[in-house]
């Protein structure tokens, strides 16, 4: 390459709805199984339940500034306390917020020294209430201490069954969590050939504790092509698989008592998964999914665009020390993402449940995909012992990035302004189901 021509890399990271999964050979739920166990009887239909909230407080925005102004916003965790730590990506740092809304602690920053960060990607809160982030750039847990002390840097080892750590970059998206005895629970379901559930040991190490599904129907597929642009522009990308769209998730949430509530399948079927990683119980209903319609199709492409962000490495040579806009760049950009769309792929059924998660008092809450294939429907709540305690209607509740104590409840949103901000309400009680 002369020294006339000026590269640019242009990294997109990929996000994704809850909609867009892995394909994989899961299957529905057991077909003796009659419903979710209620000591003894048995619910088939939905007994509604009111959710009552109430607001605790809101940070972040356009008209933020100081701590409260960020950029991006990709994680939040509560510790056993009610603070919530929230990590902004770009900002590389993460804040922790008291029960009122106010700042009680900064952590961290950009750099290559002790504790500070390169490409954040998540944060958990483990059961002592240290703080763990997954870096990227460092390949490697950081935990700070409760006081948000930075106290060790675990690096990450090679993941079971992986082929010359060829897999590792499946971490880029991971969802963390917490678990007893100083271990993460890794849940593996991007860019990784299989999909799986690992508990990293801060001290070194990694088991396997449950395998979802090992196999090779969705690699990441890399692609690369050199085209030529307007201008004398030169460009080269790299991408992996476009974005697919229904088939079996893998949702998982932790139990107090270190126990897995996990989601594998299309039918509506939450399994507990003990330290061990043995199944110890199943949770089920009788809703059978629904076929993927075209109409379900239109709809998940349409509700991809709004979200999706190519996983892609373009390289732009531009000739003579040639200007490259940033008006030019969105256009290859979107560009991408229109060629990815165009390509996307479809699952045959769409998944009875889209989302999972277990809040402080070891409740699951279980959200279903609604009739259209692609919005979030009613929510049921199960206990951890197969109680079905109701369901509560798609309008009056939806599920929070993070649960903490006392009824807590962290979202990420944006405002008018398209802004990130941090919004906390409170469940009060559930009233109704008898």
């Amino acid at each position: 390459m002369t020294s006339c021509m000026r590269v640019k890399l242009i990294l997109v990271a990929a996000v994704w709805t809850t909609l867009l999964v892995l394909a994989t050979g899961g299957c529905g739920s057991d077909p003796e199984s009659n419903g979710v166990r209620t000591g003894g009887s048995v619910s088939p239909d939905d007994i509604m339940i009111d959710a009552v909230l109430e607001d605790a407080y809101t940070i972040g925005g356009a008209d933020a500034d100081g701590w409260q102004a960020f950029d991006v916003v990709i994680d939040a965790d509560f510790d056993s306390h009610g603070n919530l730590a929230v990590l902004d990506s770009d900002q590389k740092r993460v804040v922790v917020v008291g029960p009122g809304g106010q700042l009680l602690r900064r952590i961290s920053q950009a750099g290559d020294g002790p504790g500070e960060l390169r490409v954040p990607g998540s944060v958990a809160v483990l059961p002592d209430d240290r703080i763990a982030i997954y870096d990227r750039g460092h390949h490697a847990f950081l935990i700070f201490s409760a006081s948000s002390e930075f106290s060790e840097q675990s690096a990450i080892p090679e993941q079971p069954g992986s082929q010359d750590g060829s897999d590792a970059d499946g971490l880029l998206a991971m969802e963390l969590h917490g678990l007893p005895d100083d271990k993460l629970l890794v849940v593996g379901k991007r860019h990784v050939v299989g999909r799986r559930l690992d508990a990293y040991a801060l001290g070194g190490g990694v088991e396997r504790l449950y395998l979802a599904w090992q196999g090779h129907a969705r690699p990441l597929e890399t692609r690369s092509e050199v085209s030529q642009i307007e201008n004398g522009f030169t460009r080269m990308e790299t991408r992996g698989a476009p974005p697919h769209a229904f088939g079996a998730p893998l949702l998982a949430d932790v139990l107090s008592d270190g126990r897995v509530a996990l989601v594998d399948s299309t039918g509506y079927s939450v399994k507990l998964v003990s330290p061990s990683g043995s199944v110890t119980d199943v949770l089920e209903r009788p809703i059978a999914s629904l076929p993927v319609t075209a109409e379900m199709m239109r709809l998940a492409r349409e509700r991809t665009s709004e979200t999706y962000r190519r996983p892609s490495a373009v390289f732009v040579q531009s000739p003579d020390e040639a200007p490259i806009s940033r008006e030019f760049i969105d256009a290859l950009v979107q560009h991408g993402v229109d060629e990815d769309l165009e390509s996307m792929t479809f699952g045959d059924e769409v998944p009875v449940i889209a989302a999972l998660g277990v809040d402080s008092e070891d409740r699951i809450w279980v959200v279903r995909t609604a009739s259209d294939g692609v919005s979030d429907g009613p929510t049921d709540v199960l206990t951890a012992e197969g109680e079905y305690l109701g369901t509560v209607p798609a309008d009056a509740w939806s599920m929070p990035l993070a649960f903490g104590p006392n009824g807590l409840m962290a979202y990420v949103e944006t405002d008018e302004h398209d802004v990130p901000l941090v919004r906390v309400m409170r469940l009060l009680s559930l009233d109704g189901g008898g």
